[in-house]
């Protein structure tokens, strides 16, 4: 692997207590092949690639932010970043067997287009307890143009509405954000943090995400946190885009012994789920050490289907993306960390965690 990096970031202080970031990043990231296949090594263009390099990754990145304070302690922050990453690899098999395998010494890119924008602003106030309300919205796209994944020929025959080749390489997706968070001091001891999200995603709709934590002082050196929230997770832009086909002979079918193929879905729901966590607190003298329980239930989530939803003329099955029943996990987890004295840049830290 070899990296290139360059950042730069230039900052204006254009009046008393506003400012101005400016901030520009280039990467480029070459990944030199090792011979790893998953099904074979045999291949010539296989051995011919061992050493070189056989996938670039560029970005690019610019963004711009503003952050802004009030002598009332009122504060503002907007911000508006473009990334572009563009993933150019050689030619590979996308039909099971073959899969991952290099079918071309010919590159192919994969560009990802990601334009966010973000403003939000801080009150503080005080009615029966001191109090800090943040408010905000955002806006988020993403486009991509894929001429790598999109090229799966049907080879187990039809899909009604689908061609074999040449479908469209592009998709995309948007999602528009409005949240509220509010930190309560109900006592010099206890925060409670109450928040709403909403996000409206182009293609799958509606979601509320609301949550609520409680952070408690217990002596001097303890603290006692909890918390609860509906967090939200929208699908890829692959699992997405009914362009996006996949092919077996039937090895790589959940049920399917005659092939199948796995198709994107635009008629999916975004993934949600619903944490839970309680965790005890240690700090003293640099030493912070910590436990925590969590659990995650899950619904709706996004996983390749069991059930075909048609079978054409050759007996091949075509599967999608869906959504599952609920599922869940526990875990639970110690930390210790402790941050050294000389120049306050030195840190050990020890996890160990459990699953249920």
């Amino acid at each position: 692997m070899k990296n290139k990096n360059i950042d730069g970031l230039v900052r204006w202080e254009f009046a008393p207590m506003q400012s101005l970031e400016f901030e520009a990043g280039y990467s480029r990231q070459g990944n030199l092949y090792a011979g790893d296949t998953q099904n074979t090594n045999t291949n010539d263009l296989v051995k011919e690639n061992y050493g070189k390099e056989t996938n670039r990754l560029y970005r690019n990145t610019y963004s711009v932010t503003w952050n802004g304070a009030r002598d009332n302690g009122v504060t503002t922050s907007n911000w508006a970043q473009y990334e572009r990453t563009r993933n150019s690899r050689k030619g590979e098999g996308l039909a099971g067997g073959t899969e991952g395998i290099f079918n071309s010494n010919q590159f192919s890119d994969i560009d990802l287009s990601d334009v966010m924008l973000h403003s939000e602003v801080s009150i503080p106030f005080d009615y029966l307890v001191n109090q800090n309300l943040t408010l905000g919205s955002e806006w988020n796209q993403q486009r991509m143009k894929d001429n790598a994944s999109n090229t799966q020929a049907l080879s187990g025959g039809e899909i009604p509405g689908y061609d074999s080749t040449g479908r469209s390489p592009y998709s995309q997706a948007e999602i528009f954000s409005l949240f509220a968070e509010n930190n309560m001091e109900l006592t010099d001891t206890t925060m409670l943090t109450p928040a709403l999200r909403f996000d409206h995603h182009s293609i799958v709709g509606n979601n509320w995400s609301p949550s609520l934590n409680l952070s408690q002082g217990l002596w001097d050196d303890f603290t006692l946190k909890m918390g609860i929230a509906r967090a939200y997770k929208a699908p890829s832009l692959y699992q997405t885009n009914p362009n996006y086909i996949l092919y077996s002979k039937g090895q790589g079918c959940y049920a399917s012994k005659d092939g199948c193929y796995l198709q994107g879905n635009d008629d999916l729901k975004a993934e949600t789920s619903i944490n839970k966590e309680i965790g005890l607190e240690f700090k003293r003298d640099g030493w912070l050490a910590g436990v925590t329980w969590f659990r995650n239930d899950y619904r709706n989530k996004i996983e390749a289907g069991y059930a075909p939803v048609y079978q054409n003329n050759k007996g091949t099955d075509l599967y999608q993306w869906e959504k599952r029943a609920e599922s869940g996990g526990g875990r639970s987890g110690g930390d210790v960390e402790r941050s050294g004295e000389r120049d306050r840049q030195l840190d050990q830290q020890h996890h160990l965690y459990a699953a249920e």
